[in-house]
């Protein structure tokens, strides 16, 4: 776990943790831009905005979810986790409160403590991402939220989407375990921009949380054709996209698959330990 932390320490050393936000391709800063949107809009449906709540921001980086909440308009205690001391740092000078630097698959504190675990965009950059399933069921009082990079079409996942991804973080551990860790992710990070040692189907993913949680829901996050929108940097195409998720495809359970499909994926879950 080192290796990684290293990475993490020495990439943020040189890159904003919240520069997707404000990234110069279009496509990419709305994506985010609309994954935060998601998420509040999920947090509304648990609590609403009369009822404060406890919340663990779980690899938070440099706070950028406490703003949005704040901007929001909703009451809630905040605890941000990082792996990297260099993204908590920048937290500090941010005015984010409660910082706490550990592994994701490690936290340290006492069960049921939190109303709700957030976990945005992480489980892809850990190596053991059941297990950080199985310490977010832990310290919830009830639920947990995650956002991740899914591929596939439900129905197909079985037969076909499945075998890609496992086979992709089956070449991944080879080359870890061949190069190390922490150059796996550099190697990664400077040929597709993302050091992502995990590729998941919605199938993939509900195998390793189902002996922890239940589901609320699983919804798609940032409908888009990523072909179109690599070439074009005109917002309109995006409108489009949203637009017709929004009258026809909001249902359809199609992930990224290289041509159509919603960028990530949310799940909304509940522990079967405290609720």
């Amino acid at each position: 776990m080192k290796d990684l932390k290293d990475f993490y320490n020495e990439l943020y050393s040189n890159l904003d943790a919240g520069s997707l936000f404000t990234s110069s391709r279009d496509w990419v800063k709305i994506a985010h831009l609309e994954r935060l949107d998601a998420i509040s809009a999920e947090i509304k449906s648990l609590f609403g905005f009369s009822r404060t709540f406890s919340l663990i921001d779980i690899g938070g980086a440099k706070g950028t979810f406490f703003h949005k909440l704040k901007s929001a308009g909703f009451s809630f205690r905040y605890v941000n986790t990082d792996i990297s001391i260099v993204n908590l740092k920048k937290a500090k000078s941010a005015f984010i409160p409660n910082l706490v630097c550990c592994d994701a698959g490690n936290l340290p504190f006492r069960d049921a403590v939190f109303d709700v675990v957030l976990c945005s965009e992480l489980l892809e950059h850990v190596i053991n991402p059941k297990q950080v399933f199985a310490e977010a069921a832990k310290v919830t009082k009830g639920y947990a939220i995650f956002t991740t990079p899914t591929t596939g079409v439900s129905f197909l996942d079985k037969v076909l989407f499945d075998k890609r991804a496992k086979s992709y973080n089956n070449r991944i551990r080879s080359e870890m375990k061949r190069n190390g860790v922490k150059q796996t992710a550099e190697f990664l990070q400077n040929t597709t921009g993302a050091a992502h040692i995990n590729s998941f189907t919605i199938r993939i993913l509900m195998e390793m949380y189902l002996e922890y949680f239940s589901h609320v829901a699983i919804k798609g996050i940032f409908f888009a054709f990523p072909l179109i929108t690599r070439i074009s940097r005109l917002t309109r195409f995006m409108d489009v996209h949203r637009k017709i998720q929004g009258l026809i495809l909001r249902h359809i359970p199609i992930f990224f698959c290289g041509f159509l499909g919603n960028q990530f994926s949310l799940l909304a879950l509940k522990s079967k330990f405290h609720s």
